[in-house]
């Protein structure tokens, strides 16, 4: 993004640590990845021309799309496989969730990731945000993957839920919340 300094650092962590589902499974930590790693803001905007002077070409923002990772401790005597992961992120359009099937294998006792995109900009409609613009930001018109609903700026309650089944077939969703920003992050340097 085109203003504000670098918003990024530091970890979202898991607001209810250990709540489980009662058979001994349970997120223990929600993160998100920007740019510069753990970020507790995440970028709308990408500027390419960070020095603002039109003769250069070769110094536009970083920028990686945004990333989730769920941490999940097993607890059980049993391996656990997770089948999927739900991202319902609140106020973000009719759905706004990011669901991804995801097939992660945590062996009794111990601790996993699940990890995946939380934003992309495939099939993704216009939406025009630009932050006290320079010269070459521009709207990264980024929305959730797989129920396409667009990015809002601001601070958003998000729910992760984590299901999947232990090697006896018992199966488990097993769920947690932690919140989430987008503005625009200047991550010129």
């Amino acid at each position: 993004g085109a203003a504000g300094g670098n918003l990024g650092g530091g970890s979202i962590v898991d607001e209810t640590p250990g709540v489980d589902d009662g058979n001994g499974v349970r997120i223990t930590e929600i993160t998100f990845q920007s740019a510069g790693g753990d970020s507790s803001v995440l970028d709308l905007t990408r500027d390419l021309d960070c020095d603002d002077d039109a003769t250069t070409t070769d110094d536009a923002e970083n920028f990686v799309f945004p990333t989730y990772k769920v941490t999940v401790e097993n607890r059980t005597q049993t391996s656990i496989t997770i089948d999927s992961v739900q991202l319902r992120i609140a106020d973000s359009g009719p759905d706004g969730t990011t669901s991804v099937a995801r097939t992660v294998v945590i062996a009794a006792g111990t601790t996993g990731t699940v990890s995946g995109n939380l934003a992309t900009t495939a099939g993704c409609a216009s939406q025009g945000f630009f932050c006290n613009s320079g010269t070459g930001t521009t709207s990264l018109d980024l929305c959730y993957p797989g129920s396409g609903d667009q990015v809002q700026p601001g601070t958003h309650n998000v729910t992760a839920t984590v299901s999947g089944s232990n090697e006896n077939g018992d199966d488990f969703d097993v769920s947690s919340r932690t919140s989430i920003t987008w503005d625009c992050v200047n991550n010129c340097s």
